[in-house]
């Protein structure tokens, strides 16, 4: 019996492996096994680089994020570091809103998002509006960030309650975002029963309007409220210059900035270099018939070519 009960648990582990889904076995487990909750403790403690850079950087399934242990895993980990570390609020963002994220994953195309958009239809000049989702464990999620894994893959049970260190990612990377952005205002389209925990008098911090008074994002008062909230912030504010091309070459510079490093991305994107492709597809060049990157929602991150490569990293060689 004993051997039997061996060969399942290894056979659930093997499957589990090979599925990519051990931590979420082993965290199955630790209710009913404190030692191994303490040996995972312990792990994420002292072996987090060991862990970060085994953990993939990109996916193709949703996962579980359900109990706090789940907080402390490398993908998320990494996400919410490489915010504070590598991220900048892109330049032409001059108005901070504030959204709940949604169930469905990427936030752009849930019921709730597209209510919202909906709402600002119309309102001018909309590139100015930078979107950030609010949500746990994963903190703040840019809308140019929205498809970065694990930000499109990820699951958590919600009630409206919040830990101490779920309400810590969200203020790191609010303060985060006004130190380094050039925002003149902040709509904050958020139930502030359940958001209030968010400090917002920050030294050099915008203005900051709640807009949801009745506890429903999408009901019509929240949603009148937040189009003339956002309409009166972006009174005098011109649009900007090459309008639709300089967003989306922004928003890939931040990208590419969280995937390689700021100075790196700096290099991928300095000129010359041509944009070619739509929204979900986006391929660059040099302009003189080189790729040097492509890049594909699904996936999140970019895919270089030996002349991307080269000009990330123009030496002649790499020491390793």
């Amino acid at each position: 019996m004993l051997r039997a009960a061996y060969g399942s648990a290894l056979a659930r582990t093997r499957g589990a492996l090979g599925a990519g889904l051990l931590r979420e076995l082993v965290e199955a487990r630790l209710v009913t096994e404190p030692t191994l909750g303490e040996m995972l403790r312990y792990a994420d403690r002292h072996l987090a680089p060991f862990f970060e850079e085994r953990t993939p950087v990109i996916g193709d399934r949703s996962h579980g994020y359900v109990i706090s242990e789940s907080h402390r895993r490398p993908e998320m980990a990494r996400f919410r570091t490489r915010l504070r570390e590598r991220y900048r609020p892109p330049p032409s963002k001059e108005l901070l809103l504030l959204v709940p994220c949604s169930r469905t994953k990427p936030y752009r195309l849930s019921p709730s998002h597209r209510r919202l958009a909906a709402a600002l239809e119309g309102v001018q000049p909309a590139e100015r509006i930078h979107w950030v989702s609010v949500s746990s464990p994963i903190g703040l999620v840019p809308a140019e960030l929205e498809d970065v894994y694990p930000a499109r893959h990820y699951d958590i049970p919600v009630t409206g309650e919040w830990l101490e260190s779920e309400r810590r990612f969200v203020q790191e990377g609010f303060d985060h975002l006004v130190a380094t952005g050039r925002y003149r205002a902040c709509v904050a389209h958020l139930d502030p029963a359940e958001y209030g925990f968010l400090a917002t008098d920050r030294p050099g911090a915008p203005p900051i309007e709640w807009t949801v008074a009745d506890g429903r994002t999408t009901s019509p008062e929240s949603l009148r409220a937040l189009r003339s909230a956002v309409e009166r912030a972006l009174e005098g504010i011109s649009p900007v210059p090459r309008g639709p091309l300089t967003v989306v070459r922004e928003g890939l510079h931040e990208i590419a900035a969280i995937q390689f490093g700021r100075s790196a991305a700096d290099r991928l994107f300095a000129e010359p270099l041509r944009l070619h492709g739509r929204p979900w597809f986006q391929r660059l060049s040099d302009g003189k018939g080189a790729d040097l990157a492509t890049w594909r929602e699904e996936r999140g991150l970019f895919q270089l070519t030996v002349r991307g490569a080269e000009r990330i990293h123009p030496a002649s060689t790499l020491e390793i």
